[in-house]
Protein backbone atom coordinates (compact mmCIF):
# COMPACT_ATOMS: atom_id res chain seq x y z
CA UNK A 1 0.00 0.00 0.00
CA UNK A 2 2.79 2.39 0.93
CA UNK A 3 4.62 1.81 -2.36
CA UNK A 4 1.40 2.28 -4.35
CA UNK A 5 0.57 5.55 -2.57
CA UNK A 6 4.10 6.85 -2.95
CA UNK A 7 4.13 6.03 -6.66
CA UNK A 8 0.70 7.51 -7.45
CA UNK A 9 0.11 10.20 -4.82
CA UNK A 10 3.57 11.03 -3.49
CA UNK A 11 4.02 14.77 -3.00
CA UNK A 12 5.27 17.12 -0.30
CA UNK A 13 2.67 17.98 2.31
CA UNK A 14 0.80 14.66 2.35
CA UNK A 15 -1.56 14.24 5.30
CA UNK A 16 -3.55 11.51 7.01
CA UNK A 17 -7.20 12.40 7.49
CA UNK A 18 -9.33 10.65 10.12
CA UNK A 19 -13.06 11.00 9.63
CA UNK A 20 -15.97 9.50 11.51
CA UNK A 21 -19.28 9.24 9.72
CA UNK A 22 -22.60 8.13 11.19
CA UNK A 23 -25.31 6.35 9.26
CA UNK A 24 -28.86 6.03 10.61
CA UNK A 25 -30.08 2.46 11.16
CA UNK A 26 -33.36 0.94 12.30
CA UNK A 27 -33.42 -1.96 14.74
CA UNK A 28 -30.74 -3.48 16.94
CA UNK A 29 -29.11 -6.24 14.86
CA UNK A 30 -26.80 -4.28 12.56
CA UNK A 31 -23.19 -4.66 13.72
CA UNK A 32 -22.21 -1.86 16.15
CA UNK A 33 -25.58 -0.06 15.99
CA UNK A 34 -26.53 2.06 18.98
CA UNK A 35 -28.13 5.29 20.09
CA UNK A 36 -25.68 8.15 20.15
CA UNK A 37 -25.26 11.72 19.02
CA UNK A 38 -24.72 12.09 15.28
CA UNK A 39 -23.27 15.34 13.99
CA UNK A 40 -24.56 14.40 10.54
CA UNK A 41 -28.14 14.40 11.86
CA UNK A 42 -27.63 16.93 14.65
CA UNK A 43 -29.31 14.79 17.33
CA UNK A 44 -29.23 11.44 19.14
CA UNK A 45 -30.24 8.66 16.74
CA UNK A 46 -29.84 4.92 16.28
CA UNK A 47 -26.67 4.84 14.14
CA UNK A 48 -23.53 3.00 13.19
CA UNK A 49 -20.32 5.03 13.19
CA UNK A 50 -17.52 4.21 10.77
CA UNK A 51 -14.06 5.72 11.16
CA UNK A 52 -12.05 6.19 7.95
CA UNK A 53 -8.36 6.94 7.39
CA UNK A 54 -7.45 8.64 4.13
CA UNK A 55 -4.08 9.74 2.75
CA UNK A 56 -4.23 12.96 0.73
CA UNK A 57 -1.80 15.06 -1.28
CA UNK A 58 -2.23 17.70 -3.96
CA UNK A 59 -2.16 14.80 -6.46
CA UNK A 60 -5.22 13.03 -5.02
CA UNK A 61 -6.39 10.90 -2.11
CA UNK A 62 -6.87 7.24 -1.19
CA UNK A 63 -8.76 5.41 1.53
CA UNK A 64 -6.21 3.37 3.48
CA UNK A 65 -8.21 1.97 6.42
CA UNK A 66 -11.65 1.84 8.01
CA UNK A 67 -13.35 0.34 11.06
CA UNK A 68 -16.61 0.45 12.94
CA UNK A 69 -16.81 2.23 16.26
CA UNK A 70 -18.35 -0.33 18.64
CA UNK A 71 -20.11 1.00 21.74
CA UNK A 72 -19.13 -0.52 25.10
CA UNK A 73 -22.48 -2.25 25.71
CA UNK A 74 -21.85 -4.51 22.71
CA UNK A 75 -18.84 -6.03 24.51
CA UNK A 76 -21.06 -6.94 27.47
CA UNK A 77 -23.05 -9.29 25.20
CA UNK A 78 -20.74 -11.88 23.57
CA UNK A 79 -23.66 -13.65 21.85
CA UNK A 80 -24.69 -10.39 20.15
CA UNK A 81 -21.09 -9.79 19.03
CA UNK A 82 -20.89 -13.30 17.55
CA UNK A 83 -24.25 -12.98 15.80
CA UNK A 84 -23.13 -9.69 14.25
CA UNK A 85 -19.98 -11.36 12.90
CA UNK A 86 -17.33 -9.88 15.20
CA UNK A 87 -14.45 -12.26 15.97
CA UNK A 88 -13.90 -13.17 19.62
CA UNK A 89 -10.66 -11.16 19.76
CA UNK A 90 -12.31 -7.91 18.54
CA UNK A 91 -11.46 -5.10 20.95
Amino acid sequence: MRAFLTRHLGADGGVLIFDETAQAKKGTKTAAVGRQYSGTMGRVENVIVAVYTTYATKRGHALIDRDLYVQADWFDDPARMTTAGFPKEHA
